[in-house]
């Protein structure tokens, strides 16, 4: 039909492409055909051109041409088929960044030296690209081959710290060796070679952090990172206090940090014991656990949130094993508390806990190694009043002992 509408000179793009797999041509919608009409020696553009242009009046009419180019093209609709809906473009991105997953991309269309750009990214709350997952490998490759295959573009790794060792800006690290490297590289060619871009040829190269070249923001929407130097601490058999650090960048990716969510379990039976717990700040970093079973092990997770939900999970869970409950004799049990009202041993608590009476009181002391006394504070107007768990007794420290008519003493 072509050949008798247009002169013999036109040509135009059509749908096939391989754009998301080299050398695997296919209709745009994925469809794989076996019919083809390759002029000789096409296709023959290798990574560089993945889109294919038609000649209207050529017997042998199909070569592969590069997809940056404006060219004539033509549609094709089924009789009948309804319009192909736009993409969903996500709100929370700004305008002139595009949405996957959970994160907003800006391709730049201006060129910089490695710091220039990590700070232009900055400025936009974002950092150079972590590429962490094939996902992410795959979106980037595929957005820039359907676009700007003749760029390279900066990405954020670096062996600026340890020559050879390739570290993101968020701390993760980058094996050289996988086939996301270009073949030879890294090489550090002349020695000055500790930035890498991500090449036109589809890998990592490392290159001179002075050149200037386009460069990729990421901006996370949910939290990047998880908390870290998490520990844990048993205080009783029934109690254990976890602390932790905030995540790694506060300064730009996750300065919209709500708080954290802590999920934990007894072991091997996470699918019916599993727990929660929400700290709805982002400045509290310690969480005390109560009403544990006695000599249990628990496995935790920890996560930052924001108002996007939940982010990166501490990996590997974390775990801790309760005391197992104290026993003791009849006749050492009536005799083990002294009591005295009214007086209050300061300086020497262990932890703060809640306790209905001065018995519930002494016996979670009586289920902590390191507890020799308590102060019950007995008239409180709630009904859980407060019990510290002293490590010492009055006896031992006289001179921290004190008058104060709302406590209770109770000492080995």
């Amino acid at each position: 039909m072509l050949r008798w509408t247009v002169s013999s000179t036109d040509s135009f793009l059509i749908g096939y492409n391989d754009l998301d797999n080299e050398d695997n041509w296919v209709e745009a919608d994925g469809t794989q055909h076996s019919y083809s009409r390759w002029r000789s020696s096409e296709p023959n553009g290798g990574v560089l051109e993945n889109a294919v242009m038609m000649y209207a009046r050529d017997a042998d009419d199909w070569i592969d041409v590069n997809v940056e180019s404006s060219r004539q093209f033509i549609c094709k609709a089924d009789i009948g088929a309804s319009a192909i809906p736009q993409p969903t473009v996500n709100p929370s991105c700004s305008n002139g960044w595009e949405s996957n997953g959970g994160s907003c991309y800006y391709f730049s269309s201006d060129q910089k030296t490695y710091s220039q750009a990590q700070t232009q990214c900055k400025s936009m709350d974002s950092d150079l690209i972590t590429i962490d997952s094939e996902a992410e490998w795959n979106y980037t490759l595929g957005y820039i081959r359907y676009r700007y295959y003749t760029r390279d573009y900066w990405v954020g790794l670096t062996d600026i710290g340890v020559e050879g060792t390739w570290v993101w800006e968020n701390g993760g690290k980058e094996p050289t060796g996988t086939y996301h490297w270009l073949a030879g590289a890294p090489d550090n060619s002349g020695g000055s070679e500790h930035c890498a871009r991500l090449d036109r040829y589809n890998g990592y190269q490392d290159a001179s952090c002075d050149g200037a070249i386009y460069y990729i923001c990421e901006d996370d929407l949910y939290i990047s990172d998880a908390p870290r130097s998490i520990q844990t601490t048993i205080q009783s058999t029934t109690s254990a206090v976890i602390t932790w650090t905030t995540p790694l960048q506060m300064d730009s990716q996750n300065a919209d940090l709500i708080g954290y969510k802590f999920y934990y379990w007894i072991r091997n039976k996470q699918s019916e014991t599993t727990q929660s717990v929400t700290i709805s700040s982002p400045d509290t970093f310690e969480l005390v656990f109560d009403s544990l079973s006695p000599g249990t092990t628990y496995e935790f997770y920890m996560t930052g949130y924001n108002s996007y939900g939940e982010g990166v999970a501490s990996d590997p869970p974390g775990n801790f094993t309760t005391v197992s409950a104290q026993l003791r004799s009849e006749n050492y049990a009536l005799n083990i508390y002294r009591i005295a009202k009214g007086v209050y041993l300061q300086s020497h608590v262990i932890f703060s806990t809640e306790a209905i009476t001065l018995q519930h009181c002494t016996n979670i002391c009586t289920g902590v190694l390191s507890c020799q006394s308590v102060n019950f504070h007995h008239k409180a107007t709630t009904r859980a009043k407060t019990c510290e768990i002293n490590e010492g007794t009055r006896e031992s420290y006289s001179s921290d002992v004190v008058s104060d008519s709302d406590y209770i003493y109770a000492g080995l």
